[in-house]
């Protein structure tokens, strides 16, 4: 049975964000309700599993479906169809969908996670795409998506940049900073590097000379590297849009203007450029972005995060205080503790919120892909996971529809990758031959997006996993951090 949602499903109020609740600390199972079916406590599973007469959101289209059934082999979608059409042979355990609504995973496409422990805080969340965005060349994500690619590591499916590529003021060279780029031929070396050791994707940052950023666009269009990042103050949103970058990965990039910072006194730049707040121009970028096919990372969440702790140094006291907290990994903790970038703030904030809600708008409305992102773990306070919940209600705040949100965070993300990263197997909904990724939900997340958060279990990898069971992995993960 199909249920048309376009109508049906428009934007409703969301109260209070999800930032720190994490669905791990609410009771949750796989539901044992009939025979043959897996029990809440089973072990993780990785034989062929079907979700049985479950209502599906399967974003192939504006319905749910039904009364379904999905049947799961060797870490795809092997069948979907109607309950009673779908052959379930002996070998396949059977998950009761019934009153139950199986939606594919979630992408997280702006994150910053340091941590092996970091990763299963995302699976717990139902996150099972990150794109982590500048990280020295040093760090372990490549090893981390590695390890899971193989399945010898738990953890989301991985896309990394290598660190931001960006401008340096004027002085001697310092070899131990080589992202910190002021010429073609240096920013050329750059993205060399970075491709010689392993990373797919190139990040483009914010002070960036104009004729050194068309040098990384060319060198990395050479070695097949999508360019992704901030907006350049020298080259500004149209700029931008026309270079051949593929993503911009925040909402908060089009407030540097359509055409660039004007110079201080310096000649640089400047830096005064986000309080300019022109909303006249909007259309105009919004136009330009949809004809240039550039996708749009929101990261709602994370300025709302900022807003929040703005000039508020209670509020950070807060935010700490709330229940996810302590699963996170003690590092992060300290750092979010001792960051004062916003807590001591005086200027005001909230009319670079009010354009960047008006512009994600504006980019839904004429049909411009949007991506989301959190900034997670690096910004204070953004729990690996649970922050792209209140992404997700965010970007709903702003007005578009839960269907529009939840395909931003889904299928999206799997048209963004498996475009600028052609081997990118496709995931993202639920469709024949797709990657496996999955969340059961209690309660249908169109009629409210908060219910995103009341998982059953979630599928990663085409490996099932309960509520409990992930609840018993985190609990034990964080039982380490008090040693």
């Amino acid at each position: 049975m199909r249920l048309n949602l376009r109508r049906a499903m428009q934007p409703r109020s969301v109260f209070a964000a999800l930032l720190l609740f994490h669905p791990l600390l609410i009771a949750a199972g796989a539901g044992a309700g009939a025979l043959g079916f897996a029990h809440a406590r089973d072990a993780d599973i990785r034989a062929p599993v079907a979700f049985v007469d479950v209502t599906t959101l399967p974003m192939t289209g504006d319905s749910l479906l039904t009364h379904q059934t999905v049947l799961v082999r060797n870490g795809r979608i092997d069948r979907v169809g109607a309950v009673g059409r779908v052959p379930l042979g002996s070998d396949v355990i059977r998950i009761d969908g019934r009153g139950r609504y199986l939606m594919p995973g979630l992408a997280d496409l702006h994150t910053h996670l340091r941590y092996k422990d970091d990763l299963l805080l995302y699976v717990a969340a139902g996150v099972t795409t990150v794109l982590n965005l500048s990280q020295p060349i040093d760090n372990p994500i490549l090893a981390f998506k590695r390890a899971v690619a193989a399945d010898s590591l738990l953890g989301p499916n991985i896309f990394a940049s290598g660190i931001r590529i960006d401008g340096r003021p004027n002085g001697p060279f310092d070899p131990s900073r080589p992202f910190l780029v002021r010429t073609p031929e240096e920013a050329v070396a750059e993205v060399r590097r970075q491709h010689d050791a392993g990373f797919q994707i190139i990040k483009a940052y914010s002070w960036l000379p104009a004729d050194a950023f068309a040098a990384i666009i060319a060198e990395a269009q050479r070695f097949h590297m999508p360019v992704v990042g901030h907006v350049p103050h020298s080259v500004g949103v149209l700029g931008v849009l026309k270079s051949g970058q593929r993503m911009i990965a925040h909402s908060e990039e089009y407030l540097i203007g359509a055409d660039g910072a004007p110079l201080d006194s310096t000649g640089q730049p400047s830096t005064a450029v986000r309080r300019a707040y022109d909303v006249s121009r909007i259309p105009e970028m919004v136009n330009a972005t949809r004809a240039a096919g550039v996708y749009v990372c929101a990261t709602l969440s994370t300025t709302e995060n900022i807003a929040s702790q703005w000039g508020r140094p209670q509020a950070r006291d807060s935010l700490l205080a709330q229940s996810a907290v302590p699963y996170v990994r003690p590092e992060w903790r300290n750092q979010w503790r001792n960051d004062a970038r916003y807590i001591g703030q005086t200027t005001p904030f909230e009319p670079r919120l009010s354009f960047q809600r008006t512009l994600v708008k504006q980019l839904f409305d004429a049909g411009v892909p949007l991506l989301l992102g959190t900034d997670s773990p690096g910004n204070p306070v953004m729990p690996p996971g649970t922050s792209l919940y209140a992404e997700l209600a965010a970007v709903v705040r702003a007005g578009v529809t839960p269907l529009g949100v939840l395909r931003a965070g889904t299928r999206n993300a799997s048209n963004f990758l498996t475009s600028v990263l052609p081997d990118t197997p496709p995931f993202g909904a639920i469709e024949q031959g797709r990657i496996a990724d999955l969340i059961l939900l209690e309660a249908n997340p169109l009629s409210d997006i908060n219910s995103i958060s009341r998982q059953v279990g979630v599928m990663v990898h085409g490996q099932w996993l309960t509520s409990a069971r992930l609840r018993e992995m985190v609990e034990a993960q964080a039982n380490g951090y008090a040693k």
